[in-house]
């Protein structure tokens, strides 16, 4: 009894000390009552897209610093996009009154359109690029013309342009990775060296842009210590619908641009998760239940060492593919603020 006294007089000092502080009332969403270096970076047509490339790198200017030749002319070498079909994540953590175990588990699922308008939407991408880059002054080296090089052209074939896995012992998502028509896989140990002969190959001020990015359409993250005391669980997940790329704050984000010259290849990961509005889901139901139920919302899980676990079935919207290119449209809008402008 005193325990649960306890637990429930902390639980709503939390609350009541996150309200005063943030100003929001109490059924504002989580997302919205974050502030500062917490408030999620959301990528919108009126967004400040230098500014956003720098929030979600991490720098101050999220320019390509590299040495040489002024650049002025860029072929896209490399094009990988990972579409995340499938994915969930677990907490395990101890009851605060009897010091069992429970966890908490959320699993999303997509229910995958046909697997070739992936290769429309990432070639799309591509395009869009590419187009950014001429209106800031650059001269593109076509996926034409880079694949007259024998070497470049014969990397181009012996890269598969679409393939897709299931979740596995070595991964925890079911993805589908896509190339861009024309480019090739050159992001394995070494491999800046392609980059590297490529530019030189194209004289003075070449270089060679690399991008791969991780599509998410759930986001998911295990609760802090306030969280599970809002949500009054002992372990739970934060969990969303909604199309991200995804992010790693160490070195090797998953997310990232890179640059070849002849002098070298510079890397850009990308260390902050970058959300998009666009509503690409058109229902999102809880599987083995007859309700529907909303795509944003906290698992709540019950003490006693139990195990709590949620798995949920994502229709994709009726504009899908347009809803896909629409928010990627922007991503590549904002990965071309990485190479400043000529004009």
């Amino acid at each position: 009894m005193a325990i649960n006294m306890k637990k429930n007089w902390l639980q709503a000092t939390l609350i009541g000390a996150l309200l005063i502080s943030t100003g929001a009332t109490a059924h504002a969403g989580i997302l919205d009552m974050l502030k500062g270096k917490d408030k999620p970076i959301v990528i919108e047509r009126d967004s400040d897209m230098k500014k956003t490339m720098a929030l979600a790198i991490k720098e101050s200017d999220p320019i390509f610093k590299v040495r040489g030749d002024k650049i002025t002319k860029v072929g896209i070498s490399a094009f990988q996009v990972q579409f995340i079909t499938d994915s969930s994540l677990s907490q395990t953590r101890k009851n605060i009154g009897s010091g069992n175990e429970v966890r908490a588990a959320v699993q999303y699922k997509l229910e995958v359109p046909p697997i070739e308008v992936y290769q429309r939407i990432t070639d799309l991408m591509r395009t869009q690029l590419e187009n950014e880059l001429r209106e800031r002054g650059y001269e593109i080296i076509t996926a034409e013309k880079l694949s007259e090089d024998n070497d470049f052209a014969a990397k181009i074939r012996n890269t598969p342009s679409l393939t897709s896995s299931e979740p596995g012992f070595f991964s925890k998502s079911g993805e589908i990775t896509v190339h861009a028509s024309g480019t090739a896989d050159t992001f394995g140990i070494m491999q800046g060296a392609a980059e590297m002969r490529l530019a030189e190959k194209f004289g003075s001020g070449t270089a060679m842009l690399k991008v791969r990015l991780v599509v998410n359409f759930a986001s998911m993250e295990e609760m802090g210590f306030v969280d599970r005391a809002l949500a009054g669980a002992d372990a739970g997940i934060k969990h969303k619908v909604g199309l991200s790329i995804e992010a790693d704050s160490a070195s090797n984000s998953p997310s990232h641009l890179a640059l070849g010259t002849p002098l070298g290849v510079w890397p850009m990961p990308i260390r902050s998760r970058i959300f998009m509005n666009n509503p690409i889901a058109k229902q999102v139901e809880k599987m083995n239940e007859s309700t529907s139920e909303a795509a944003i919302g906290f698992l709540k899980s019950l003490a006693g060492g139990s195990s709590v676990g949620t798995r949920y079935l994502v229709t994709p919207a009726d504009d899908y593919e347009a809803q896909m290119s629409e928010g990627l449209k922007l991503v590549m809008s904002m990965c071309a603020e990485t190479l400043p402008s000529l004009k």
